[in-house]
């Protein structure tokens, strides 16, 4: 398959180069009306070859899932069986901390965590509550914005202006970014 890539680079290289150095430019509107179509059918071309990947690729997800879904299979078969064996243990060879118990072999660590409250919270009816009753854990967050004060900005010999007062804003960097031709 990386040969076909290869073949197809190459390809290119060879007609682009013949291209450059074939052509005297385009002198007319016969010329510039051909040039249009052939970029339409390169667009055609490259949406064509678009698809087949993306048609190779829809399958090979398809058989990575089930793949997947086979392996997670035996995964879950053999993980039954070790909490199995955890279980049957002499409490005495198990490891214990505050969270977990766990037993050490060669090859991993069989780990057993401890049940434990996981908190599922409404931020709004929590934000009311806290504001009347531990106003200490409100966190306030600054942020700017932009899409207002950009429209009070100028460009001035490489410096950004703020227009109501003619300061020079700090903070802010140019980029220009270079004219781009389109065809449509």
């Amino acid at each position: 398959m990386m040969e076909d890539f290869v073949k197809l680079e190459e390809e290119f290289l060879k007609d682009t180069e013949k291209q450059f150095t074939d052509d005297k430019g385009i002198h007319d509107d016969n010329y510039a009306d051909w040039t249009i179509n052939k970029i339409k059918t390169l667009q055609a071309e490259l949406e064509r070859k678009k698809m087949f990947v993306e048609n190779k690729k829809a399958m090979l997800d398809e058989w990575y899932e089930k793949e997947k879904k086979a392996i997670d299979n035996n995964i879950a078969f053999y993980t039954s069986r070790l909490q199995q064996y955890f279980d049957s243990l002499d409490p005495k060879l198990l490891t214990k901390s505050k969270t977990q118990l766990s037993y050490s072999l060669p090859s991993g660590k069989l780990v057993k965590k401890f049940e434990k409250p996981e908190f599922r919270r409404d931020d709004e009816i929590l934000l009311t509550w806290i504001e009347q009753n531990a106003p200490n854990y409100i966190k306030i967050k600054k942020d700017i914005n932009w899409a207002e004060f950009k429209k009070k900005l100028t460009v001035d010999k490489g410096k950004i202006i703020l227009t109501d007062t003619g300061e020079v804003v700090e903070g802010i960097g140019i980029e220009n970014k270079p004219a781009e031709f389109e065809i449509k």
